[in-house]
């Protein structure tokens, strides 16, 4: 049993505590300490990373195009990033280099859904279905909440900070669209700026001991949330909300500084156990300004976990990550410089500067109008341009250098940008090198990955939770097909174990998709109109997903018979016994006689043969079978053996519904003779007597024309 899944029988047995009187507890030595201890840890959080959050608005502005930036280190608004002033003289390029980095790295970061499926608690056909059914939850919640948007919106601060976050909660304010019925669970993005944490030692956010989200809410959304807890308190607009946590002029909403405050600063604490001596259980608080509005000293989510779900991207060995544009800042702003001094360059060149006599025209008359008359004194030599010495060689081809240097920082070269190297012509190469620049990003992929999973785990836990009736449940299935269930939380309690499919987030190319999908059909893998189908509603995805459904079933499968008991397969042979004894005409062969008993697991016509075999196959080759009984291995093997019996059958079938109706064979120049079913060739010599040949269905393993098998 998971640790979800423990928590969740454990939440079954708590008994509804009276609930806290959350006003007489401010107002106590403990609650006033609480507060005062929440108010001096976040000030301490927010000092610890202020050399992160400096770094996390120039990435912002230099992503935004503000890239001639600095500092300022005194003041006010000391350690904000102001633009640098410049004289009316100086060109000042600016050509945007992080951008469309960014925006590929996202591309490339988003471009694939990742493959979640539930792992079964047991055998059971009632886990199996909750399995089934937390799949479908999961599908449904988060294209219903439209998670894939949120997600997009966590990697976009992921690229430009390094980290990002999306807080998974239970809103009974929300109401559920597909059930009409009231709470659900939100998916919410949170910005770097938003969250604080006490160990910046730890990667894994669930290390710490407790973490902060902070943000500025106006009053009348404090009122409305809070109306009971505030009776009596008189708040006061204490912040102002454009510039509290990342400032207005960052994010190029407003360069003025709002001073005239218009919100309160709300501090949600969430307390891991033994993360206060206050809360020894875990718990949550929540402050507005100094006044403690929610408490709660045991912890509200079975899961046990933080509501919120961290994403990082490089590696730094700390708890918060680094962005690649940390690393190319430097070349951007030289990129820039190099721009400038050839556009000034050009400038002088296209226009350049005159010597002339003194005297012998009149400056105060002179300007850099194309075709203007120039009158010179009589006397006096004509203006000459001033001599420009040439750029060198090696200026002109800095911003190449600069160029391949942000590439090869960044990881992505030419096919990452849609362009192939010149001389590559061949589709492997060209992969190759793709998959060589997506190996810059596999650490951030695996992260992503985690971070998907640990909210849909944490999602279908909060509806075990929470969905106390049955809900409707809408999905989209293979090849398009809809469905819709009533499903309550307790249908899923053994079905929350939900995993992310390991490299499922990789990106892939769609041009790839289609011509594995034509070398399919050409291979003969693939029909011709399945092919073109398949090519309409998806390409290779949805093909891939229909092999998975198969493999899947198989898996499943293979849970079920290595969990065979004794008793199962005693039981099994009982019935069997029953069933013969009865008469029943499905346990006799078609001479009469008594039939082994067929495997626990029955093979259906509807499956995929060939996947089972080799899914079973795959099973058995590993280690975990050899430690399986001889009953349980028997059951594998005669499974296996009835796959290879359907699979035969139907190649058979396949076959001889190419045999053309008037009895001749396919390739062969002769009729069957249907005494012998041997092919017999037309006489050419005028005997009328055909010449017999070996018989076409002895490739398929049948009789030879001698009465021996074919191998």
């Amino acid at each position: 049993m998971s640790d979800v899944d423990l928590n969740l029988a454990l939440l079954a047995d708590i008994k509804p505590e009276p609930a806290i009187d959350v006003a007489k507890f401010r107002e106590s030595d403990e609650g006033k300490a609480l507060v005062s201890w929440a108010l001096s840890q976040h000030k301490a959080m927010k000092s610890a990373r202020q050399t992160e959050e400096r770094d996390w608005k120039r990435n912002y502005a230099m992503y935004s195009g503000k890239q001639y930036i600095q500092i300022l280190r005194q003041g006010q608004y000391a350690g904000q990033w102001i633009e640098k002033p410049r004289s009316a003289s100086q060109e000042r390029k600016t050509i945007n280099r992080i951008e469309p980095m960014i925006r590929t790295e996202i591309s490339r970061l988003t471009s694939q859904k990742p493959s979640a499926s539930v792992l079964p608690a047991s055998s059971d056909d009632a886990d199996m279905f909750a399995a089934f059914a937390g799949e479908q939850v999961w599908e449904s919640h988060s294209d219903r909440r439209k998670f894939p948007s949120v997600l997009m919106e966590a990697v976009f601060w992921l690229c430009i900070t390094g980290n990002g976050y999306i807080k998974t909660y239970w809103d009974e304010s929300e109401i559920d669209r597909d059930s009409g019925e009231q709470g659900d669970v939100v998916f919410e993005n949170v910005t770097p700026f938003n969250v604080l944490v006490p160990d910046l030692r730890a990667t894994d956010i669930e290390k710490q001991p407790y973490l902060c989200n902070y943000y500025t809410k106006p009053l009348s959304w404090l009122k409305m949330f809070y109306g009971d807890a505030l009776k009596g308190i008189k708040l006061t607009p204490s912040s102002n909300a454009a510039n509290e946590i990342i400032e207005d002029s960052v994010l190029n909403l407003s360069d003025a500084q709002k001073a005239q405050p218009d919100s309160c600063v709300v501090y949600e604490f969430w307390v891991k156990p033994r993360g206060h001596e206050s809360l020894p259980n875990g718990g949550y608080f929540v402050i507005v300004d100094d006044v403690l509005v929610a408490y709660s000293d045991s912890y509200p989510y079975a899961h046990g976990e933080f509501p919120i779900a961290s994403v990082g991207h490089l590696l730094t060995g700390k708890f918060y990550r680094r962005s690649v544009i940390n690393s190319v800042c430097d070349l951007q702003k030289d990129y820039n410089s190099w721009r400038s001094q050839l556009s000034d360059a050009r400038k002088k060149m296209g226009k350049p500067q005159l010597t002339a006599v003194k005297g012998s025209v009149s400056a105060a008359r002179w300007s850099n109008t194309t075709g203007m008359l120039i009158e010179v004194r009589p006397g006096f030599q004509f203006p000459q341009p001033l001599p420009i010495a040439p750029l060198p060689q090696y200026i002109m081809e800095e911003g190449q250098h600069i160029l391949t240097d942000i590439e090869d920082i960044s990881g992505q070269h030419q096919v990452s940008k849609g362009n192939v190297p010149p001389g590559v012509t061949a589709a492997t190469a060209i992969s190759y090198l793709q998959e060589k620049d997506d190996s810059y990003l596999s650490p951030t992929y695996q992260s992503i990955e985690d971070f998907c999973q640990k909210i849909a785990r944490q999602t279908l836990s909060l509806v075990v939770q929470f969905w106390d009736i049955p809900r409707l449940v809408k999905v989209a299935g293979d090849d398009s097909q809809f469905d819709a269930l009533q499903l309550s939380g307790s249908d899923i309690a053994n079905g929350t174990d939900i995993r992310i499919e390991a490299g499922s987030s990789l990106p892939t190319s769609k041009a790839a998709r289609q011509a594995f999908v034509m070398d399919l059909m050409n291979a003969g893998f693939v029909e011709p109109d399945r092919g073109l189908e398949i090519l309409e509603i998806g390409g290779a995805t949805k093909l891939i997903d229909q092999l998975k459904t198969d493999k899947r079933q198989a898996q499943r499968e293979n849970i079920k018979m290595k969990s065979l008991t004794p008793e199962d397969l005693e039981l099994h042979q009982m019935n069997w016994a029953t069933l013969q004894a009865q008469g029943d005409p499905s346990t006799v062969s078609q001479i009469g006689e008594p039939l082994e008993a067929p495997p626990v697991v029955t093979v259906n016509s509807w499956d995929n043969h060939q996947v089972h075999i080799d899914t079973h196959n795959l099973y058995r080759r590993s280690q975990a079978f050899q430690f399986l009984s001889d009953e349980i291995k028997v059951q594998f093997e005669t499974h296996v053996n009835m796959h290879k019996q359907m699979l035969q059958q139907d190649q058979l079938q396949q076959m001889l519904a190419g045999i053309p109706s008037d009895g001749s064979a396919p390739g062969i120049s002769g009729i069957i003779d249907p005494s012998t079913g041997q092919a017999v060739n037309e006489p050419t010599d005028g005997s009328g007597q055909g010449v017999p040949t070996s018989d076409p269905l002895s490739a398929m393993g049948g009789e030879t024309t001698n009465g021996t098998a074919g191998e």
